[in-house]
């Protein structure tokens, strides 16, 4: 078995392979250009929410014309993989630019989930809703979590989207690095692995958000 496979989720706009949604998720018209690579896994685990997706969310979407609806992708870990591919695989079925619907992507902890062909072509679809305001994506990673470094960059992996890393201080209070600080590879150690707990990431996020509404209280 291979570690990646293909996800050509642009062309589920198109006519797909039969009676499967396996022919949305990936490609059946293969084109000149190779097709997004991602992890094997990962995929076959989206496979189990892709018919709620199509059952549940698709016809809500195609249904509701005459309010905007926002949708929100998000997850912790592996449900932050999944998430990415979730996201992507609504873009893929449902025109958001030519609704009045917006999609945002946040993933706490998430490890890659795709190679750069994927997200290189992602990004091109953010970015076209990006500049309507309808589109946006948010990785947030805790500290020294060990989990957003896998797979491993070296079979060729990629994130999705840019880092916001919070840190916390010896008072529990979060703060935000972002750019070239946030990018920095974190230390080895045992707080790798704690560091990537559910409950560490709602405090530090719960502490930022308090923090900001002080702040925000004291302008005004």
């Amino acid at each position: 078995d291979t570690l990646t496979t293909e996800f050509d989720y642009f062309d589920t706009k198109q006519p797909v392979c039969p009676s499967s949604w396996l022919g949305g998720l990936l490609g059946c018209c293969h084109g000149a250009a190779a097709p997004p690579q991602v992890h094997h896994g990962f995929l076959n685990a989206l496979a189990v929410a892709v018919p709620d997706i199509e059952k549940e969310l698709i016809p809500r979407l195609r249904s509701t014309t005459a309010s905007p609806l926002r949708v929100i992708v998000t997850g912790h870990s592996l449900g932050g993989a999944l998430a990415t591919g979730a996201f992507a695989y609504l873009l893929g079925k449902f025109d958001f630019a030519a609704s009045l619907h917006e999609i945002h992507l946040v993933t706490l902890g998430s490890p890659r989930f795709g190679d750069a062909r994927f997200v290189a072509r992602l990004a091109d679809e953010v970015k076209k809703l990006e500049a309507m305001d309808k589109c946006s994506i948010q990785r947030v990673v805790h500290n020294d979590d060990i989990v957003p470094t896998v797979p491993p960059q070296v079979l060729g992996f990629e994130h999705v989207g840019g880092l916001l890393r919070l840190t916390e201080n010896s008072a529990g209070q979060s703060r935000e690095m972002l750019g070239a600080e946030a990018e920095e590879p974190p230390e080895l150690g045992s707080e790798q692995v704690t560091d990537h707990e559910p409950a560490r990431y709602l405090r530090s996020i719960d502490s930022l958000v308090q923090r900001s509404r002080k702040m925000k209280d004291t302008d005004t």
